[in-house]
């Protein structure tokens, strides 16, 4: 809702919040992809760090060996001093060997603490993703809801409000069918067709019913409160009235009704009635009777 003065919003639309929110989870993500970035480049340098003082140290030691073998030729002397001094060097590298893997043990339990983050931070996204999936559906499942009810409230509402016959009596060279139509909605029909058809049938059969908007009538557009209707002139043969005075044969008059909302959604509203003799007049047929 916006307020209709100068001012700003009033209340954030759900669009909106869902543009903020998106936009705070894009921020959140990349923050975190930026710490991942920079502890990865930590734990790669103090690796080639570690690994460069073994090679240095390794080195050293190997050059100590080569010239305690070099004075061990000389004298014996220089041979024990070299023992003692590779011995010496020999266990400098053991402890320092010690001590890498301890640093490398440790940098190893750092790693696997920050996956176990990384995967706590993916799983809560995941959680908070869904959630917000959740709320966005049923909002727009509300909103849908909300506008379905106002253009029913809203729409036209076309219906059959009475149908008239003049009479099946005998000596007549014809009968006249007359069905009268209301708008009772809130808003206009437009493009509205109208096909009257009129049967009549041996009992117990069922009239066959095909109606066909490309043989409609055109009404055009009909207001709320409007009234309009269409006639059928139907030729019996006295034979034809006698049997329908008997009941033996049964007169059906049935109608479709197409037309627009102000939406733009097509409707169709369908009626039909017999004619029955007992009471005499027209009776609701217990099928073709509904409106959507």
């Amino acid at each position: 809702m916006h307020n209709g003065g100068a001012g700003g919003h009033l209340i954030e639309t759900p669009a909106e919040r869902e543009i903020r929110e998106q936009a705070g989870e894009r921020a959140r993500q990349s923050k975190y992809r930026k710490l991942q970035v920079l502890f990865n480049a930590i734990l790669t340098i103090a690796t080639v760090l570690t690994g460069g003082m073994m090679l240095y140290q390794n080195h050293l030691i190997r050059l100590s060996l080569d010239e305690t073998m070099k004075q061990s030729k000389a004298s014996q002397d220089a041979l024990a001093v070299a023992r003692d001094t590779l011995t010496s060097n020999n266990e400098s590298s053991d402890k320092t060997l010690a001590e890498i893997q301890k640093q490398v043990k440790a940098m190893s339990i750092s790693a696997d603490a920050a996956k176990d983050q990384a995967d706590a931070a993916t799983e809560s996204n995941k959680i908070n993703r869904i959630s917000n999936e959740s709320i966005v559906a049923s909002a727009k499942k509300a909103l849908d809801v909300s506008v379905e009810a106002a253009h029913l409230d809203q729409r036209a509402w076309l219906s059959v409000k009475e149908t008239n016959i003049d009479g099946i009596g005998p000596n007549r060279p014809s009968t006249e069918v007359e069905m009268v139509f209301v708008n009772t909605g809130k808003t206009p029909a437009f493009d509205i067709h109208v096909v009257t058809q009129v049967e009549w049938v041996q009992v117990p059969q069922r009239p066959i019913l095909k109606f066909s908007e490309g043989d409609a009538t055109d009404v055009s557009t009909l207001f709320p409160d409007g009234i309009s209707g269409s006639s059928v002139i139907v030729k019996l043969t006295e034979e034809e009235r006698a049997r329908i005075r008997s009941g033996k044969t049964r007169l059906y008059v049935a109608a479709t009704i197409w037309y627009s909302d102000i939406f733009a959604k097509r409707h169709i509203t369908e009626f039909c009635t017999f004619y029955d003799i007992e009471p005499e007049g027209l009776a609701a047929c217990p099928f073709h009777n509904s409106a959507e």
